[in-house]
């Protein structure tokens, strides 16, 4: 899993205008900070000869991209106009010839302020699709293997299902299962869910459905998150007692 680490992220964005059509290109970045780092993402106005965009818009998206918030309205004169109280949350600068270069930054990032984040001509309709993605990155608070007994007791050959639990992280854990050392990750699966009313942090449940042999007992069968690269991964474990059938 490829990750990024930065304390204050750049995403280009740049607004092409053309005699046939206005287009948006947006970068697919996934970025991530700490809660209280800030972040920042760059649109650029390309004017041509009549005068180009007056004017672009800054908005998020909470969801797949499918509603977008709007945040600010920026003019090549070098000014913002910020919707709602975002003045507070975000700002912004411009420089450029033709003040065609804007910096929106998320001040402090919260978990609030994690969303799709893209900039469009003012007069067109919003992107159809997602660009950037910002993360503010919250470890889980634990991993926990969803069974009773320790050691667990299981015949040789017989499939059996264990499910292991992440709780509350930002984004979502990949969770990874290993017997031993061997990773049998391919013999489950991941269902992540939000931990509330739209809270950003997620729980993550992986379900193991695996048949358990001889070279298995008295080895211990871990469960593994993975979020990002600044996070030590967080595990569970429980000791396998593998019998044979008579």
């Amino acid at each position: 899993m490829s990750v990024v680490i930065t304390s204050s992220v750049i995403v280009l964005c740049v607004v092409l205008h053309s005699d046939a059509q206005t287009t948006v290109v947006g970068l697919t970045d996934t970025v991530y900070v700490s809660p209280g780092e800030p972040a920042s993402f760059n649109c650029t106005v390309t004017l041509d000869t009549s005068g180009g965009i007056q004017s672009i818009q800054w908005g998020r998206s909470r969801d797949d991209g499918g509603i977008w918030d709007n945040i600010a309205v920026c003019y090549n004169y070098g000014s913002c106009t910020f919707t709602k109280n975002y003045g507070n949350v975000y700002s912004y600068e411009s420089s450029g010839q033709n003040n065609d270069f804007f910096k929106l930054t998320v001040d402090s990032a919260t978990l609030d302020e994690d969303a799709h984040y893209d900039c469009w001509p003012a007069t067109a309709s919003s992107p159809a699709a997602p660009h950037a993605r910002l993360y503010v990155l919250y470890q889980v608070t634990s991993v926990t293997i969803n069974e009773s007994e320790d050691p667990k007791t299981v015949e040789a050959g017989t499939p059996v299902i264990i499910t292991c639990t992440a709780t509350s992280g930002n984004p979502p854990a990949d969770l990874l299962w290993t017997i031993g050392d061997n990773d049998i990750t391919r013999f489950s699966d991941n269902t992540t869910t939000e931990t509330g009313d739209d809270t950003r942090l997620y729980d993550t449940q992986s379900r193991l459905l695996y048949s358990f042999n001889a070279s298995d007992d008295q080895q211990y069968l871990k469960c593994q998150s993975f979020q990002h690269e600044r996070f030590t991964p967080r595990s569970a474990q429980i000791l396998m007692n593998v019998e044979h059938a008579l």
